[in-house]
Order: structure tokens, then sequence, then C-alpha cells
């Protein structure tokens, strides 16, 4: 099994940022990887952000990443090992790459 596609950090510094994520939302993102997008959230505003992954590797790194950046996290990161679309509940945005960001305001 090869090496999995990653998003790079300044990428994910980047993306984070475009969504400008406000204190109190709920956000998801559903190929979640190693966590950097959920993270990068979670540093920007008081979020919970949650970061989805099928990849048992990945989703033990996500969670390793998020330990290490919560004590400069001003929001909170989950890490979901499964399937996204299985999931539930209500979220504010969802981020599946870099240029396909759609918040819940713009759905309507």
């Amino acid at each position: 099994r090869g090496e999995r596609a990653h998003m790079r950090p300044h990428r994910a510094a980047l993306l984070a940022r475009l969504l400008a994520p406000a204190d109190g939302e709920v956000l998801l993102d559903p190929t979640g990887g190693v966590g950097i997008l959920a993270i990068e959230a979670a540093l920007l505003a008081s979020v919970t952000a949650h970061s989805v992954d099928l990849d048992p590797a990945a989703c033990d790194a996500a969670r390793a990443n998020a330990a290490a950046a919560e004590p400069r996290l001003r929001g909170r990161v989950t890490v979901h090992c499964g399937d996204a679309a299985r999931g539930g509940g209500e979220m504010s945005a969802v981020s599946t790459a870099p240029r396909a960001v759609t918040r819940r305001s713009e759905e309507a």
C-alpha cells in the first residue's frame, strides 16, 4: 500500500482562513486525513471541528496531531474513524477540498 495524499499545512491554513470560521460553529472535514484542516479551523475560532476518515492510521495520526496542537486551540477537534456519509447532525460548514467549501447559509 502506497503513501496517501494529504493536504499541505500551508494549504490547510489558507483554506481555514478562507472559510473564516466563527465562534460556535460546527465544522466537518469528511476526508480528514491527519486532521490538519480541522486543527487549523480550531486554531482560528472557538469551533467544534470534526475530522472524519476511513483509514485507522490516518485517524491515529489526526488524534496525535490534535493532542499536540491542543494547548494552542481556541476550539475543539474531534476525530472520528468511519464513513462521514453515515454521520448526522447539523454542521455550519463542510470542506472536502481546497476548492470546495460549502457554508450552510450558501445552501439555502
